[in-house]
């Protein structure tokens, strides 16, 4: 007997252990090795549900989550550490079924309220973690075909971009403004359309709107739920398609640089800049979207008080290059983040993870000059939040690999 969500009920409660801390095999067994991919087609047409909902690549996606943090549980409670290796195999047994016989359908997410740096909150939809292993598995098998049909680049690959075109086209205003509540906004019928231009495949379009649609409790049409790990892919699709596209017709000389919901456009001066985002306005509001406008006027990158943040960085252009600052912002957030470790299941491993990852993140911003100084504050607020484990030689050694890393995507998109 299965619910209506197809993770079997029944099932579920019967591979469960009693209560207390499972007993793990190891970071990894058998099934897994790092840097898996799990099941992926590069043309949709040879897209099988067979290969897709195999147990074998359900698992591979389950690791990956694991692996990437992120462990809000769902409306059953489950966080990933909760299933053994012994629950988890009949588990995803089960789930494969359901997918296999098209009986699969995602549990209603649990709203959980996140804090925002400036204020106020944000609503994110988590899905149990079975409903986000299928969504990452299918994040997983579209990835290949995205990268070759859609342009999403990373943080880094648009800052790299950014820094070339300046020194290429000598333009120094740059525009910015972010697409108020964007996947609160996102109509699905829309969404769907996307993918049925670009997808012939009826078992795996059918796929995707249960994923897609299985936020839409109420049956209104509208939001991408932000806690599935599929839901960034499909708004990049449609947002290619009801602004970048559109955009380009009109205006196809202004370079644009969006990072899903993120809009960055360079221009010649300030007037440029405040008319592309007006037509960006008009050309949004046709796909039921706005801006939010909190970002005042265009400001040009050369000026030594530049202080927008751009992708949680702050760009300047400054002796022929484009440096960036990391803004107090960040260090804020990662305060509020040390805070959430105390809360989760493994404190310490917890707050080791969320620095190593803040500090990767900054690396257009560790300059020889400011590294030691950003990596003694970080090991100072680890510390202060009763954290030992982060020690300053280490993340002085993630600092510099992040420093190299940048370095060499800025030198691949020259």
């Amino acid at each position: 007997m299965t619910t209506e969500s197809g993770n079997p009920a029944l099932a579920y409660a019967r591979h469960r252990l009693p209560k207390g801390r499972r007993s793990r095999s190891g970071s990894r067994d058998r099934w897994f090795a790092p840097g898996r991919t799990g099941y992926y087609v590069k043309n949709p047409t040879n897209f099988r549900i067979s290969k897709f909902a195999a147990s074998d690549n359900l698992y591979v996606a389950f690791k990956q989550l694991e692996e990437d943090g992120g462990h809000g549980a769902g409306t059953d409670g489950f966080r990933p550490e909760h299933f053994s290796e012994g629950e988890l195999r009949p588990i995803l047994r089960k789930v494969s079924e359901t997918l296999i016989d098209g009986t699969y359908r995602p549990y209603e997410p649990r709203i959980c309220a996140v804090p925002k740096t400036a204020g106020g909150t944000r609503n994110l939809a988590l899905f149990r973690f079975m409903d986000r292993t299928v969504a990452k598995a299918l994040l997983n098998c579209l990835k290949p075909f995205w990268n070759e049909h859609l342009i999403a680049p990373s943080t880094w690959q648009i800052f790299a971009r950014l820094h070339w075109t300046i020194q290429r086209r000598r333009l120094f205003v740059l525009a910015l403004d972010d697409i108020r509540k964007c996947f609160d906004f996102a109509r699905l019928d829309d969404v769907m359309t996307w993918h049925r231009h670009h997808i012939h495949k009826q078992r795996l379009l059918e796929l995707i709107e249960r994923i897609i649609r299985g936020n839409d409790s109420f049956g209104t049409g509208i939001g991408l739920p932000q806690g599935s790990p599929y839901s960034p892919t499909a708004m990049d699709l449609l947002l290619h398609h009801v602004l970048d596209l559109v955009m380009k017709d009109r205006e196809g000389n202004t370079p644009s640089f969006r990072y899903v919901d993120n809009l960055a456009y360079l221009c010649s001066d300030v007037s440029e800049g405040v008319r592309f985002l007006s037509m960006t306005i008009e050309v949004l509001e046709e796909a039921g979207f706005q801006l939010k406008g909190e970002d005042g006027e265009p400001q040009d990158l050369r000026d030594p008080e530049y202080n927008k943040v751009l992708l949680g960085l702050i760009p300047r252009w400054q002796n022929g290059l484009l440096a960036f600052y990391t803004p107090e912002s960040s260090f804020e957030t990662l305060t509020m983040g040390l805070q959430l470790a105390n809360e989760a299941p493994f404190p310490a491993e917890n707050a080791l993870r969320r620095c190593t990852g803040w500090l990767q993140a900054q690396g257009p911003a560790l300059m020889r000059n400011v590294e030691q100084e950003v990596v003694d504050r970080v090991v100072d607020m680890a510390r202060h939040a009763g954290f030992r484990n982060v020690i300053r030689k280490d993340m002085l050694n993630v600092a510099a690999l992040a420093r190299r890393s940048w370095h060499r995507e800025l030198e691949k998109a020259r």
